[in-house]
This record gives C-alpha cells, sequence and structure tokens, in this order.
C-alpha cells in the first residue's frame, strides 16, 4: 500500500504524470488507466473515477489552481491557522499588521452547507470537525464515508450523492 504523498510531492507526481504518460505513449488519448490508477496520490477514489476522461484530467491537473492558492494552502497546514495569505515582510503595507489576519468564518451570515470525505487525505476529520462548529449559518451537512477529495468532481456517483443535494439548497436558498 502506498503512503499518501505530500502537497510536493503531487504535483511532482502530476508532472509525472502528465508528461510521462504523454511520451510513452505519445498522446494522452492513449494513457493506459493502469499507469495512471498506479500513481500514489490517493486524493479520489478509482471506483468512482470516471476513467476514460482520466488523460483530460491529468492534462490539466493542476491548471484549475494557481501556484498562490497552493502556497496559501501550505501555509495553512504548516502553521495550523486559518489566516489570509502571508506576504512577509509585506504583511504591515497590505494588512497594516505585522502577520496577516485570520479568517473570521463566524461572521459570515450566508446559508452554508458543508460536504466531507471519509477518505480525503487534504481535508482531514480533524479539519471538519474545527470548522463545523465555527460556521454560524450551517444549513446543511453531509459525511460520504467512501469518498476522496475530489470525488465531488470527478467521481461517477457525485449526481446522485452531491449534486441533487447542492440543486435542492440552491432552490431553497435563491
Amino acid at each position: 500500500m502506498h503512503q499518501t504523498p505530500n502537497i510536493k510531492e503531487w504535483l511532482i507526481l502530476i508532472a509525472y504524470a502528465k508528461f510521462q504518460i504523454k511520451d510513452r505513449k505519445n498522446s494522452y488519448s492513449g494513457a493506459d488507466c493502469d499507469e495512471v490508477n498506479s500513481l500514489p496520490a490517493p486524493a479520489f477514489s478509482f471506483l468512482s473515477f470516471f476513467q476514460s476522461r482520466a488523460d483530460v484530467y491529468v492534462g490539466i491537473s493542476p491548471d484549475y489552481t494557481s501556484v498562490k492558492t497552493v502556497v496559501h494552502w501550505g501555509q495553512v497546514a504548516k502553521s495550523n491557522q486559518f489566516k489570509y495569505f502571508d506576504y512577509g515582510p509585506k504583511n504591515g503595507g497590505i494588512y497594516n499588521m505585522s502577520s496577516p489576519p485570520f479568517y473570521k468564518v463566524e461572521d459570515s451570515i450566508v446559508p452554508t452547507a458543508v460536504w466531507s470525505a471519509g477518505r480525503d487525505t487534504i481535508a482531514s476529520k480533524r479539519n471538519v470537525e474545527m470548522l463545523l462548529p465555527r460556521i454560524t449559518n450551517l444549513v446543511f451537512y453531509k459525511h460520504i464515508p467512501d469518498w476522496q477529495h475530489v470525488d465531488f468532481i470527478w467521481g461517477l456517483d457525485a449526481p446522485e450523492r452531491l449534486y441533487k443535494d447542492v440543486l435542492c439548497l440552491m432552490q431553497k436558498y435563491k
């Protein structure tokens, strides 16, 4: 069994998959699913993963985010504090203080729904347990024990297990 990689290892694995699979098969569409499945980066469940689209997912990952976002989440993970982005010596000019302020989750008045995944390797059970009591207008919470982090996006069963709830909540709170 593979050990879960850290963010740096995950990014290296994505880059490896993105370029090695293309080089070996000479096109993303020729990528062998077994090559993708063998990567030790379990951010999603292969049972609910749309494997015929693996070439697309690997081809764009991690393009759907910015380096700054990845760095910010690294700062949050390292400090274990849910704060704004830390600009280091520039914090004074940006925030008028030497360190970034904390996010004030409790001040949000927006109706908030939260889903968590039982096998999530990025947002842990502890993270969710720390966040939920801080949400003052929590209108919905659902835990999906067998899902992982990106099953919410890539999971074949997302329409039945997630999207229906999302649509109902959007209708209810429009």
